[in-house]
């Protein structure tokens, strides 16, 4: 079975970055389309949250990615 690596964007201080951005490692799945629901849905996001990016482990391609 595919695993898929979770990475979440949170706002941070601008002088932190660039645009404003972090991107933060949350782990990885095998259902990357009920992860990105859920988040969604706010069922498993913080408010400080404004993206989801979901990558494959194996080719290291982005699948999805999706702003709030």
């Amino acid at each position: 079975m595919r695993r898929y690596k979770v990475n979440k964007a949170e706002t941070v201080n601008a002088r932190c970055s660039k645009n404003g951005i972090k991107w933060r490692y949350s782990g990885t799945v095998e259902n990357w389309e009920k992860e990105v629901e859920d988040w969604l849905n706010w069922r498993n996001r913080y408010t400080n949250q404004v993206a989801i990016r979901i990558t494959d482990t194996e080719t290291g391609k982005i699948i999805c990615e999706k702003w709030a």
